[in-house]
């Protein structure tokens, strides 16, 4: 029985070993059929993303194609054979970021804009940045930009803008907001609700007078009003605690609130080329100041904490008189 046994074995063996080889065939047709499975739900992924991303590509293309059609530089500068993608300027959400295809930055500064804003851009919901300083704007600032939820900067510097509308108030993300040197006459108590701002610029206008609601930007650290036709400003600037930089020279102003010496993280004071014959000494308590601008106003005393033996001075700060 044993020599029979022993004789079976190779058999016995031989089955094992194909049993073993069908075994493993099986493992490894599951392992691929798996692999393809996956492989197919991952390209049936990736083509739905990429249909969601060319429908809001499109979107976004035809605000930006629109304006490209109204505006002559624009259609110099973009060619309209090209991608979005190669347009100077314009800069589109990374692939698979929740902005995928969406036009996130506008980057258009000194290109010789004309025209109005097309109120069309606040289409681009997805809008983080939109640069269109030192060109030449006309008109109001569409009041569709208030949808642009996203909008951390926006920069109109050295156009031709008459008015800016309450609805820019709703721009609750807004860190940078520049407007100098357009042809605004006046600015809305709504600004005041963007209190995320740290840069705020409305010098180089026609302003002449500036809500007192602006002294609810505590975050504010830079804030511009000159040149502009002010004989005065609100008290409530005094809460802009976190204020390093004010900038009040070239106006007509005859008098500066007091409660501005609240502000003790003040680094630089413009006042310059005012109208003022005095300063509030409550002004002297303005212990950070490093630069003081004081010339061309009509001064016949400043705060005795800046007068040393007669002289203006005050210690670690440049003053200019």
């Amino acid at each position: 029985m044993h020599e029979a046994e022993e004789a079976d074995r190779p058999r016995r063996e031989a089955e094992e070993a194909e049993a073993g080889r069908k075994r493993r065939e099986a493992e490894r047709a599951a392992a691929e059929a798996e692999r393809k499975k996956r492989e197919a739900e991952k390209a049936k992924r990736k083509r739905s993303e990429d249909e969601a991303q060319r429908r809001l590509h499109k979107a976004d293309v035809d605000v930006l194609r629109a304006w490209r059609n109204r505006c002559s530089g624009l259609r110099r500068l973009w060619d309209k054979s090209e991608a979005v993608t190669a347009w100077a300027g314009v800069t589109l959400g990374e692939a698979g970021g929740a902005d995928a295809g969406r036009v996130v930055e506008i980057n258009i500064s000194i290109k010789g804009l004309t025209g109005d804003l097309p109120a069309e851009l606040g289409l681009l919901t997805a809008l983080k940045k939109l640069n269109l300083n030192a060109n030449q704007l006309t008109g109001e600032v569409p009041a569709a930009l208030g949808m642009l939820t996203s909008l951390t900067y926006l920069g109109l510097i050295g156009n031709d803008m008459t008015s800016v509308p309450t609805a820019l108030g709703e721009l609750t993300t807004l860190t940078g907001l520049l407007l100098n040197g357009n042809q605004l006459t006046s600015v809305p108590a709504e600004l005041g609700r963007l209190t995320a701002l740290t840069t705020l610029g409305l010098g180089g206008n026609r302003l002449t007078s500036v809500p007192a609601a602006l002294g609810a930007l505590t975050a504010l650290q830079a804030l511009s009003l000159n040149e502009n036709q002010l004989t005065s400003v609100p008290e409530e600037l005094g809460a802009l605690t976190a204020l390093t930089s004010l900038d009040l020279r070239g106006s007509q102003l005859t008098s500066v609130p007091e409660e501005l010496g609240a502000l003790t993280a003040l680094k630089t004071l413009f006042l310059n080329n005012n109208q003022l014959t005095s300063v509030p000494a409550a002004l002297g308590g303005l212990t950070a100041l490093t630069t003081l601008y004081l010339g061309g106003n009509r001064l016949t005393s400043v705060p005795a904490a800046w007068e040393v033996g007669g002289a203006l001075e005050l210690s670690g700060c440049t003053i200019s008189r």
